[in-house]
């Protein structure tokens, strides 16, 4: 979904953190649906911690900064061309990233320390801006710069953002996952739209040069924050809460059976089955550590040599593939990103002519889906525990297309921001419920490839989206017109968004959902076993 997170994981719009992490025992943390919402979810951000304080401190910064480009690079866009495909084409300029690099950042996740990854990504972000920044000042920026800009930009951004879901674990209980997650999500919608997106309009009111130094400034501060965090963020780790060490091995709901004799392992790849006697099997990131070896054992195997990138990816992949429930999960995003990102693709252009509002209205219109954002962030837990993950997604669907038919019939501002104001309560629902899911059911030392490979299916379509709604603009307004071909990305959206709802109940019922969890717990409570008996 594409109105700010993710997302759309995130349900994305234009859809998504280290310390001690590691494969672990995972319960289910959706309660059943119908009963009360656990009490911890009730509790304010300060109960979840001070490393997750600091590190919520450090993505709010970055968001604001976000909310800031996320307006700038379109209207600096208006300013060199009045074409709608090439409105659309500097989109795809942002969003391209997200299929070309999403699965070698998952890789990076799992390799390296996680915080300083963080770090470098917004250090480099803050170095583009300057750069970007004295381009418009000189008055020399033209669209070929501004493609490589939002390119740039767009790679930092998947680094930042896939790391920050992965870091989250090592921060927060188990069970607070779900509080957290939402906590984290309204940062990064509310105030990237409702502060970074309204600052937007008065800097640009004062010179388009502004915009670029003030996210400079906001990614410094991010690095700054980040660097307050104490102690190794590599993966691997023990998590808070964690009671055991859970295996990477086959999860599949299908075919588990086919990659190796047994279904549980105590450590390493997909298809190892259970490690022999003694000592641990290596992973395809490298050997595990293990408990001491009795007086008698034997020695422990060498360490496995470096595994390429490409093993890597294709180790995350083939989980993620296997997993049912997961596969699903990342099918319907993929979809709902797809039709989000075609309808907005040249929004800004339907803003200037359809809805007649200037930069600062126009930044207003995204501030009110940050609203939005902010009341479905906090309620979202809640929410999820009343309606079950499987109602939630689907809930969250059907109020998302509609308010795509809303958007496309109407010429009222007013109306458009009580639309996405909706819209951004229904993109909090999404992603509290399926990144929790994922941080639930995924093991650790999987993580960072599990969700680059989930968010590469789910943001990958992005750039494709927006070139289809850019080429439905123009084929529509050679046939009917400028309006009408404006009109027509949200209808378009609207109707195949009906398909979705189908899907979801088919592929992501609340019985798939839940032998999932459950899967995942007694994956959990065995490798936990196997790892006492060592």
């Amino acid at each position: 979904m594409n109105n700010g997170a993710d997302g759309a994981d995130g349900v994305s719009g234009p859809d998504g953190v280290s310390g001690p992490d590691g494969p672990t025992g995972r319960a289910a943390d959706d309660p059943v649906p119908g009963t009360a919402p656990p009490v911890d979810d009730a509790r304010p951000p300060r109960g979840l911690g001070a490393p997750y304080r600091r590190l919520w401190a450090a993505v709010a910064a970055s968001k604001i900064g976000d909310g800031v480009m996320i307006v700038a690079i379109p209207w600096l866009t208006t300013t060199l061309t009045d074409s709608a495909f090439l409105v659309a084409l500097m989109g795809v300029a942002v969003r391209l990233p997200w299929l070309i690099f999403t699965l070698p950042a998952g890789v990076w996740a799992d390799r390296f320390d996680r915080r300083l990854l963080m770090v470098w990504a917004n250090a480099g972000r803050a170095a583009i801006l300057l750069v970007a920044g004295l381009l418009v000042w000189a008055e020399v920026m033209n669209l070929p710069a501004l493609f490589l800009l939002a390119l740039a930009l767009g790679l930092c951004e998947v680094i930042f953002d896939n790391t920050t879901q992965v870091l989250v674990p090592a921060v927060v209980e188990r069970n607070r996952l779900r509080a957290a997650n939402g906590r984290l999500m309204g940062a990064q919608m509310v105030l990237g739209e409702f502060v970074g997106r309204p600052v937007t309009g008065l800097l640009i009111g004062i010179s388009l040069t502004l915009p670029f130094l003030f996210d400079a400034t906001a990614a410094l501060i991010s690095v700054l924050l980040l660097l307050t965090l104490r102690g190794s963020f590599r993966p691997g780790r023990p998590r808070p809460g964690a009671t055991g060490t859970r295996a990477s091995g086959p999860t599949d709901d299908t075919s588990a059976a086919s990659d190796g004799p047994g279904e549980f392992a105590v450590s390493g790849a997909p298809g190892t089955g259970v490690a022999p006697e003694p000592g641990p099997v290596p992973s395809a990131s490298g050997p595990l550590p293990s408990a001491p070896l009795p007086a008698t054992a034997a020695p422990m195997p060498d360490p496995a040599p470096p595994t390429s990138m490409r093993t890597e990816i294709a180790v995350g992949l083939g989980w993620l593939w296997r997993h049912r429930m997961l596969r699903s999960l990342a099918i319907a995003l993929a979809w709902s990103n797809f039709m989000s990102s075609a309808a907005f693709a040249v929004f800004v252009l339907f803003a200037q002519e359809v809805l007649d509002v200037g930069p600062v209205a126009f930044a207003m219109l995204g501030s009110a889906g940050a609203v939005g954002a902010l009341v479905g962030s906090f309620l979202a837990a809640r929410i999820g525990a009343l309606l079950g993950p499987s109602l939630g997604l689907r809930v969250s669907a059907a109020t998302f297309a509609l308010t795509f038919l809303v958007t496309g019939l109407t010429s009222n501002p007013w109306v458009v921001a009580s639309a996405s104001a909706l819209a951004g309560c229904s993109v909090a629902l999404w992603n509290v419920i399926t990144v929790t899911l994922r941080q639930t059911i995924v093991p650790d030392d999987l993580l960072g490839r599990v969700n680059s490979g989930y968010r590469t299916m789910g943001w990958g379509v992005m750039p494709i989206g927006v070139a289809v709604g850019g080429g439905l603009v123009t084929l529509v307004e050679m046939v009917a017109g400028r309006e009408a071909g404006l009109r027509a990305p949200f209808l378009a959206t609207a109707v195949l968004s009906l398909p979705l709802l189908w899907y979801l109940g088919r592929r992501l019922s609340p019985a798939i959902i839940r032998e999932a969890e459950e899967r995942a717990e007694r994956e959990g409570a065995a490798s936990a076993g196997s790892g006492s008996d060592r």
